[in-house]
């Protein structure tokens, strides 16, 4: 029988880190490709047509939100420590502040 790596994360921890990495740049996808703003003599703009690149900050808060979380998951499980740390801790609190920010 292998033994398994205890630095490694496990499978479902890699699943829900994934689908939220895909989902946060679908986000950064859906804001150059669907058109948010209707126009009456003309064909609807997308996010990033009518806000300019600027509006890619707020998009790109989710990702890295996912970024800092797998980089401290995997940092607890190289040190022999119990929990995810303080640091997960303050990216989840405010993340839904996040969505205030293009306000």
């Amino acid at each position: 029988m292998a033994r398994s790596d205890s630095r490694q994360l496990d499978i479902w921890t890699k699943i829900w880190l994934g689908c939220a990495a895909l989902w946060s740049l679908g986000l950064v996808a859906a804001g150059f490709y669907v058109k948010s703003y209707s126009s009456t003599n003309g064909p609807g703009l997308t996010l990033v047509q009518e806000n300019g690149l600027k509006v890619l900050a707020p998009l790109l808060l989710p990702f890295v939100g996912v970024v800092v979380v797998a980089l401290a998951l995997w940092h607890r499980r190289r040190a022999p420590r119990r929990g995810v740390g303080v640091l997960v801790w303050i990216v989840l609190a405010c993340w839904p502040c996040s969505s205030y920010l293009g306000r």
